[in-house]
């Protein structure tokens, strides 16, 4: 199996401060590695990336909180319909569709399952959103100086969903391939995060940080 390419743009703090190494162990960059993978999984009929990426989602608690933000675009008149994106339980159901011919994957997802259910799981704080092809919606996210700020997006699929961190006029990080971004600002303050719609179709997302 081709795997994603790990990703992302960890761009440029002010000039004083150090890059940010990706954490490995952040439970939102599993979320969002997860569903790309099961994603991956679901284009190419692997029926083991869908496994793996719903495992690794499985394993993470999203927790739904509400936040003030900003849309800027036209809003679409079929916005309704946009599927929303699964969660661990419901990629387990797919992934065991698609490999219930495949007696060794079948068995691995029931093991999948099973291990999944009583190992500790991460949690994460997420809110749910909708944008029109072509819209942006920005949330200010408060920083504590030296701590770490782990953002992303969940989309329902591939999608055309962009990621961008700024302070004030100065751009912390902005996604390339996966919507994922990771900071670190050297005193407290403000970080405007920016999800924007760059694709054709309109999308229902989770908004996503530690």
């Amino acid at each position: 199996m081709r795997l994603l390419p790990a990703v992302l743009c960890l761009a440029a703090l002010p000039a004083a401060a150090e890059p940010v190494v990706p954490d490995a162990a952040s439970p939102v960059r599993a979320l969002v590695l997860g569903h790309a993978l099961f994603h991956q999984g679901q284009a190419t009929r692997d029926g083991l990336a869908q496994i793996a990426g719903a495992r690794i989602v499985a394993g993470v608690v999203v927790q739904i909180v509400e936040r003030d933000s900003k849309i800027e675009g036209k809003a679409s008149k079929e916005a309704a319909a946009a599927r929303a994106p699964l969660d661990g339980t419901q990629m387990m159901t797919e992934a065991a569709a698609a490999v219930q011919a495949d007696e060794t994957l079948a068995y691995l997802l029931t093991v999948s399952e099973t291990t999944t259910a009583v190992l500790p799981k991460a949690t994460v704080k997420a809110t749910a959103a909708q944008l029109a092809a072509g819209q942006s919606q920005t949330f200010r996210l408060a920083a504590d100086g030296g701590a770490r700020l782990d953002l992303g997006v969940i989309g329902a699929g591939p999608g055309g969903l962009a990621l961008v961190a700024r302070a004030g006029e100065a751009v912390l990080c902005q996604s390339a391939g996966l919507p994922l971004c990771e900071v670190v600002l050297p005193d407290s303050g403000f970080v405007d995060v920016t999800v924007r719609n760059a694709g054709t179709q309109t999308e229902n997302y989770l908004f996503v940080s530690n």
